[in-house]
């Protein structure tokens, strides 16, 4: 029995896209990254300019457009069993419409702005349950074919995953959030000092040129640097005098602690180093690593000048905050020993700017 093709794509073209998502499933650990190229290779394959994925929350019982190529950015939520989608996701059965102009479904005024003429619909599958629907359309009626739509069907059981992995992510993420806030909540002179510490660090970072990868990095785990302490004592953490050297001793491994905690999420694990290095010092004497100068990884440096700065201009257990200008005065005393002489210059022409005035 010959196998039915299409004006869009053939068996071969099916195995090699494929072959490509799998190979971008294994490259490419942002999960927004990987659904935009997922749609890119769906657009290509199948030849059509618009494509959509949409995630069904759960609350409210709406499939809500999360990525699209050829669609504005803004398309309203559809309802389980409304329209060809959401019929799609609730039956959890792909459809197949071969022209929207004789169908019993109603045509956005999308579609009709943009002449399409025929879609595909399937759902995103994990076992028995749906968490989304993927569709496709084409400006040609009668589009595509059963065997069309089983390809369509295989590439949204791999795009399931990407969701469910994604969300699974974002809760581990707002766990590790949650407790980096509940650290800030233990020392009762320090609550907001993670966020704070964020903000100068995405300040001075921005000032040097640091972008892309290590900028998101910087402002995604910045919030948790300290989250090691979760484990240590609020006796230690609000001691009311100097640390003892065992005291130090135990206070210096939050560092390697909290590595160990965010490196259960494996997107943030290229920014590892933020958390692991945010107390080296540039002449070697921090910790944990003992690392020096250039050793040390540039936002770690930019952390290390935020977090000592925040440190110096809050409220502490054994004094009171700095006034701005003592507070630089002791950045400018340590650079070149505790921070790095280049980056501290450039901390203090923000100060100069303003730029450090939080609101």
């Amino acid at each position: 029995m010959p196998v039915e093709r299409s004006a869009s794509g053939d068996p071969v073209r099916g195995y090699e896209a494929l072959t490509e998502i799998c190979r971008v499933l294994g490259n490419t650990p942002d999960d927004r990254e990987l659904t935009h190229r997922i749609l890119e290779i769906i657009c290509r394959v199948f030849d059509v300019e618009v494509c959509t994925l949409r995630i069904l929350d759960d609350l409210t019982s709406e499939l809500v457009l999360a990525r699209s190529r050829g669609m504005p950015g803004y398309s309203k939520p559809v309802r389980l069993g409304e329209s060809v989608v959401g019929r799609a996701v609730f039956e959890r059965k792909p459809y197949l419409i071969k022209d929207l102009d004789d169908s019993p479904y109603e045509k956005s005024s999308f579609a009709a702005e943009r002449g399409l003429k025929s879609l595909m619909s399937v759902p995103l599958l994990l076992k028995d349950r749906a968490v989304g629907g993927l569709t496709v359309y084409a400006t040609r009626a009668d589009n595509f074919s059963t065997s069309d739509s089983l390809l369509l069907c295989a590439i949204a059981s791999q795009i399931a995953t990407v969701v469910e992995n994604g969300r699974l992510i974002r809760d581990t993420v707002s766990t590790l959030v949650s407790l980096a806030r509940a650290i800030d909540a233990k020392d009762r002179y320090t609550q907001g000092h993670s966020a704070r510490v964020t903000a100068y660090s995405v300040l001075l970072a921005e000032k040097i040129g640091i972008n892309g990868t290590e900028l998101a990095m910087l402002k995604q785990i910045g919030p948790m640097h300290d989250i090691g302490k979760i484990g240590i004592s609020e006796t230690i953490i609000n001691k009311p005098a100097r640390l003892s050297p065992q005291e130090r001793r135990v206070i210096q491994q939050h560092p390697v602690i909290g590595e160990r905690i965010v490196n259960s999420i494996r997107t943030f694990q290229p920014g590892l180093y933020l958390v692991r290095n945010h107390h080296e010092d540039f002449d070697g004497a921090g910790y944990p690593d003992g690392l020096r100068g250039e050793e040390i990884p540039l936002a770690a440096r930019v952390l290390r000048i935020a977090d000592t700065w925040d440190a110096m201009t809050t409220r502490r257990p054994y004094r009171d905050p700095l006034d701005a200008e003592t507070a630089f005065e002791e950045l400018r005393r340590h650079a070149g020993t505790q921070f790095d002489p280049d980056l501290v210059a450039e901390f203090s022409d923000l100060r100069d700017g303003g730029a450090l005035e939080l609101e």
